[in-house]
């Protein structure tokens, strides 16, 4: 694991640290609810710091992220819990794919945050329908 100072987050770093961990979801859960969209980054216990450096910087940047704790996830060993650090809904998320997307490397995360992007703008406050699944 590489230590991360917490004034080292920049949105390139974060650019790098999403296209390794982070995911770009954006999907409908209910025919009535307004679409579920969110970007997380998860780590194992044993990482956790990094996170929380993520969470500063994030909270620092005007947004609200939110922690869960994945207890039955099998990718790492079964005694370590997994945690995420989740930015969720459309406003927010907008926001935050706007400042990310330029620094992310990979095509696959660009081309999902694009994506996303576009199906975002003008989308404030709409119910999606279930042809408006387009990222897991």
């Amino acid at each position: 694991m590489i230590p991360v100072v917490r004034s080292e987050v920049t949105w390139a770093w974060l650019g790098g640290f999403t296209d390794g961990d982070g995911c770009i979801f954006l999907s409908k859960r209910f025919e009535q609810h307004p679409s579920q969209m969110h970007v997380t980054w998860s780590q194992n216990e044993k990482a956790i710091e990094i996170l929380w450096a993520v969470h500063d910087f994030l909270t620092a940047n005007g947004f609200e992220p939110l922690w869960y704790e994945n207890k039955s996830n099998t990718t790492f060993r079964a005694s370590a819990s997994v945690w995420s650090l989740t930015i969720r809904g459309c406003g927010q998320c907008e926001r935050l794919l706007t400042q990310l997307a330029p620094h992310l490397v990979s095509d696959a995360k660009f081309e999902k945050a694009q994506k996303a992007l576009a199906r975002l703008k003008g989308y404030e406050g709409r119910v999606y329908t279930r042809r408006d699944k387009v990222i897991s």
